[in-house]
């Protein structure tokens, strides 16, 4: 019983302590591209070996990322990529358009892991691209919609370093915590009980 106890403590102060691992709100972006890779580059079957000119299309403030994350992630998989920023540029070879149709993060719910361990905000990640082929006289070769969400748990306490004031995608509102004097009580009490087992342990 007291084994069980013990082990029960460690886990949440374990989920105290622990440091977050989590993906930025940045970083997400890149991760739910990532998971379309293969989607990307069957996309673009046909053009290996050749360099396909990488152009957002239209004005979202998240242009930059979405583009950056796309040019890297298709470079690993060894596609000649050259981002322009000019659409007079696309006339000088095959040009993949980027338009990001909607991209959302947002947090639905909370909740607190372990009855009274750490506050847990549930993130949910949405992005959709439509990727239009086009030659260099701007006729449309292709088109492609892409669709990717992800769904994961934020640290409510933690959860505005995730956020990047520069986009305004990335600054979603935050549920309100009430967790600041709790936890340390929490955290104390449970280093307080584990102090005592160990030493009525060594009694014995």
């Amino acid at each position: 019983m007291k084994t069980n106890i013990l082990m029960l403590l460690l886990l949440i102060l374990f989920n105290y302590l622990i440091a977050d691992a989590n993906d930025s709100n940045i970083e997400i972006v890149g991760r739910m591209i990532e998971i379309k890779n293969s989607s990307i580059n069957q996309f673009l079957t046909g053009y290996q070996g050749k360099t396909i000119l990488l152009l957002a299309d239209g004005t979202n403030d998240a242009n930059d990322v979405v583009i950056s994350y796309l040019q890297s992630i298709l470079q690993k998989s060894g596609q000649s990529i050259k981002v322009i920023t000019n659409a007079q540029d696309a006339a000088s070879g095959i040009t993949m358009r980027v338009k990001i149709i909607d991209i959302n993060i947002g947090y639905s719910s909370k909740k607190r892991k372990y009855f009274i361990g750490k506050q847990v905000v549930k993130r949910v990640s949405k992005l959709t691209l439509l990727l239009s082929l086009t030659n260099p006289d701007g006729n449309i070769i292709a088109t492609s919609k892409i669709i990717s969400e992800i769904n994961d748990e934020l640290p409510l306490d933690t959860a505005l370093l995730y956020q990047n004031s520069n986009y305004k995608f990335s600054n979603p509102k935050l549920p309100e915590s009430h967790s600041s004097i709790l936890e340390p009580i929490v955290v104390t009490g449970i280093v307080g009980t584990l102090i005592y087992i160990f030493y009525a342990n060594k009694e014995k």
